[in-house]
């Protein structure tokens, strides 16, 4: 019998382990679905533990730490942390996130495959691994996620890297680098690099930092970034010895054999509706893969409706509001809307609040955005100091169709930089 010959039967096959592969995993577990992961990275994860968000973070709290005169985080140089012990710290990190994630899926009796997926058809994929098999699904969902869609003035140019591969290995840096973007991968990996030593370059790539961020949230961070900021686009390769490029994302799909399906792509993303479902009726797609917004907790949203959608169930894609999180010095968060028809918007200092003026951390500002006829709360956000653990808080007002009122009238946990958010409220009903 060749290997692979024949297909073994499978329910409900999800081709990535990041955070839609295995939320839409575990999803599907708890409506009694039979699940099997293929991935293959050593844990499941996905881009997000093993390239992405848990190297970034890790490096930027390093960073800080290390900034911070008396509580060094991880053996440090003076104000620069020590490349080989973040090395060591973001792999323990990955390890133990992994291996979570592995306990998890065994709780929830989903397979785990350690390979690399392709269609073979509309109901099969042939799965590359240790072994090469085949494998005949019910229903599949595509959660591979995003990778760097390279800038055209970079082919064949050297000393090119993507952000993942940047904040995953991180080297002290000696001398200019360039990073490419203005979106929140290329402010975090500008400051990783300023944190790690480099004479670094913010090549914008466009005309505005942040665009999808009201401009009165993004200023602060302009004005006190550790790193040059240029804009517009760049027509000529930089010549910096090392290039971070983080200008632009696509689908990581070129390798699933999408050619023997159905399946429409526009501009290298997957195309699918609401309920996640592609123009092939047995095969679903979530996260990264299917385009904007490039964020974790979107991804996991989206697996969660893909496994509510296969289950019978009624879940669809409609947030009102989506969190937008920056973790640079100051954080920034934003979630909702602020360029609406009929919208106003208010800031508010942090120096209004007590615990941020104690921290010595009061150049932050609370922004929140209204429906002027309504009163309804349609955006919030802040630049400071943790502000990015605000994001929740702001989300979930946003989402349940708070008004000023309801803002105003709540009574806050003190001292805290949440509870500016209804001294926004209080200001915006008296400006009214």
């Amino acid at each position: 019998m060749v290997v692979g010959e024949f297909a073994e039967d499978a329910d409900v096959v999800i081709i990535g382990g990041g955070p839609a592969g295995y939320a839409c995993a575990f999803a599907a577990a708890q409506h009694g679905r039979i699940a099997t992961i293929v991935d293959p990275q050593p844990t499941i994860g996905g881009h997000c533990l093993h390239d992405a968000c848990i190297p970034s973070k890790t490096l930027l709290t390093a960073i800080a730490a290390a900034s911070a005169p008396g509580t060094p985080a991880v053996p440090h140089t003076p104000h620069r942390p020590d490349p080989a012990a973040l090395a060591a710290w973001i792999e323990r990190c990955r390890k133990k996130l992994g291996a979570g994630l592995e306990a998890a899926a065994r709780s929830h009796n989903v397979t785990i495959i350690k390979g690399t997926a392709r269609f073979l058809d509309a109901r099969e994929v042939q799965v590359a691994g240790e072994h090469v098999q085949r494998l005949r699904f019910k229903r599949a969902v595509i959660c591979t996620g995003s990778v760097r869609r390279p800038h055209p003035v970079l082919s064949d140019v050297p000393g090119v890297v993507s952000p993942g591969a940047f904040a995953s290995t991180p080297t002290d840096i000696q001398g200019p680098i360039t990073v490419l973007g203005h979106s929140a991968i290329a402010v975090e990996a500008a400051a990783i690099a300023a944190g790690l030593g480099g004479d670094t370059t913010l090549a914008l790539c466009g005309d505005r930092l942040l665009p999808d961020v009201p401009r009165a949230l993004v200023e602060p961070l302009e004005k006190q970034a550790p790193f040059a900021i240029e804009a517009g686009d760049i027509t000529t390769p930089p010549t910096t010895p090392l290039i971070v490029d983080a200008a632009d994302r696509k689908g990581d799909i070129a390798e699933l054999g999408l050619d023997a399906t159905s399946i429409e792509c526009v501009n290298d993303w997957i195309v699918v509706n609401d309920r996640m479902q592609t123009s092939e009726p047995r095969i679903l797609a979530a996260g990264d893969c299917v385009g904007s917004p490039l964020w974790a907790g979107a991804a996991m949203a989206r697996g969660r409706v893909a496994a509510e959608t296969i289950a019978g169930g009624h879940a669809a894609w409609d947030p009102a509001a989506v969190p937008s999180v920056i973790y640079s010095d100051p954080e920034i968060c934003w979630t909702g809307t602020h360029d609406r028809e009929g919208a106003t918007s208010l800031v508010v200092p942090w120096s209004f609040s007590g615990l941020a003026t104690a921290m010595r951390r009061a150049e932050g500002r609370t922004m929140i955005c209204w429906d002027t006829q309504t009163g309804t709360l349609l955006g919030a956000g802040a630049t400071g100091a943790a502000a990015c653990e605000l994001a929740d808080g702001f989300t979930a007002a946003v989402e349940m169709g708070t008004t000023l009122q309801d803002l105003a009238d709540m009574v806050p946990a003190h001292p805290t930089r949440s509870e500016l958010l209804g001294e926004a409220a209080r200001q915006a009903l008296a400006r009214s």
